[in-house]
């Protein structure tokens, strides 16, 4: 064969080549799509329901599940090294999500759309010292009370641990809420507080206004926070950047590979955002997730996944004589007669629906978008391999405490990632940015103690 030959050969191997990676690219841009009309449908809803059906919050879910599986927020190894800040895709991601939240829910409250808001109450010391908790739980399992659902859906064996360890913390609170409501819950306990409807006197334009200045703070994160220590541009530079090759190194390593071989090729991208064409569509993403979390809060109610935790294990005392009587948490939170299960889960509300709304997203974006499905095999994170070894029982003992710690902070402090962190902030709650605060504070410090600096920087 000539030379000219060959090469003509190999020009139209490449061309095709090029040609299926151009097909293969319209996929993330039609699911980014996708997702976005799904989250626009629910948000039209949210002007004509304002009390939805308890079964319409399994829509929310889904979306919401696929959206974190994509990202892959279900992997306690990910979100180990965001919270020891050597990964900030988490401050970027959820700035621009609380900042886009906060701006429409109070739009919309302005222009006289009713909205069910969720403050929860402030009080200083349990939100303190259950944030303190948390932060230590998820420091070492590396789980929220949302990811657990996400990651059950993904097939990640050691997620049954972190949902086991987390309900035996939500029942033992439930059981030692009454002598500890005494110290933690009851004093200095100004109730629900809203920063922007206090800063503006219940006026709505005013808290729009209020509510502007905090989103362009939240999305300015976004826009100027770098990914990794040792970079200079934020995620939100390279959307506007008009080279096409710029961007950060990429935080998959051959380990993360390896842990799925069969991940899509064009997952990557969004997982790295890693060019300007990565982090266009993780906007639309995030936009996706921001609109979402806005038509929760005009259907039904805030978006708290922890409370489900407390109603799964407290369900046996349901059934229990007399727990009303002895067990405040128990009085507070169930209804002392109903005429059946769907009376006592309007009590509730959706939080268990959008739960599992969560997991069903999990396994949709596992097997069908991702291929990241894990079949329930055995894996240990890599951030923890390299610390404590690759003994199973240490790492499912450690998921199991880390999960009861961080269930236990959450409903010591009356909500977690969803409802203070997100819906909190997004509805500009102060108990949000405190408990927010003190959870990231603590959780840095943590994994630098767990885990050491040479590890969370490989």
């Amino acid at each position: 064969m000539s030379e000219n030959e060959e090469g003509e050969r190999t020009e139209e191997a490449l061309s095709q080549s090029n040609q299926g990676e151009e097909r293969t690219g319209l996929a993330p841009w039609l699911m980014a799509i996708s997702l976005l009309v799904s989250a626009l449908l629910l948000f039209m809803a949210g002007f004509f329901y304002h009390h939805a059906a308890l079964w319409v919050g399994i829509l929310p879910g889904i979306i919401l599940g696929v959206l974190l599986e994509i990202w892959n927020l279900s992997d306690p190894n990910i979100l180990i090294k965001m919270f020891s800040w050597r990964d900030r895709t988490f401050i970027s991601i959820f700035g621009l999500i609380v900042g886009v939240s906060a701006f429409l829910l109070y739009f919309l409250y302005m222009l006289g759309v009713p909205m069910n808001w969720g403050f929860n109450n402030l009080y200083f010391w349990g939100i303190i010292i259950g944030g303190i908790i948390f932060g230590i739980g998820v420091s070492i399992a590396g789980y929220f009370p949302a990811s657990v659902w996400v990651a059950i859906g993904q097939g990640r064996k050691e997620a049954w641990w972190a949902l086991f360890g987390g309900l035996v913390g939500a029942f033992v609170w439930t059981l030692v809420y009454g002598p500890f409501s005494l110290g933690l819950v009851k004093p200095a306990n100004y109730g629900p507080v809203s920063i922007a409807l206090g800063i503006s006197n219940q006026n709505a334009i005013g808290a729009w206004f209020v509510a502007m200045i905090f989103a362009a703070v939240f999305i300015g994160l976004w826009l100027v926070v770098p990914r990794f220590p040792d970079e200079k541009k934020g995620y939100g530079i390279l959307f506007f950047s008009r080279s096409p090759d710029e961007g950060s190194r990429s935080p998959l390593t051959e380990e993360d590979r390896r842990r799925y071989p069969h991940m899509r090729k064009w997952v990557e991208p969004i997982v790295e955002g890693d060019t300007n064409k990565a982090s266009r569509l993780i906007f639309i993403l995030i936009l996706s997730f921001a609109i979402t979390i806005t038509a929760v809060i005009m259907l039904r109610q805030y978006f708290g996944q922890s409370i489900t935790y407390s109603w799964l294990a407290g369900w046996p005392l349901w059934f229990t004589p007399h727990a009303a009587e002895s067990l405040p948490y128990v009085a507070n939170m169930f209804p002392t007669s109903t005429n059946g299960v769907f009376e006592y889960m309007k009590v509730v509300g959706w939080a268990p629906i959008v739960d599992f709304g969560l997991f069903l997203g999990g396994i949709l974006s596992a097997i069908g978008i991702t291929k990241r499905w894990m079949g329930f095999k055995k894996d240990i994170p890599p951030v923890w391999e390299k610390k404590y070894g690759s003994s199973y029982a240490k790492r499912y003992t450690a998921v199991f405490w880390g999960s009861f710690l961080v269930l236990f902070g959450a409903r010591m402090a009356g909500g977690g990632l969803t409802g203070h962190m997100i819906s909190g902030i997004a509805q500009l709650s102060a108990s949000g940015f405190l408990f927010s605060g003190v959870v990231f504070l603590t959780a840095l410090i943590m994994t630098h103690v767990l885990y050491g600096k040479e590890i969370l920087g490989d």
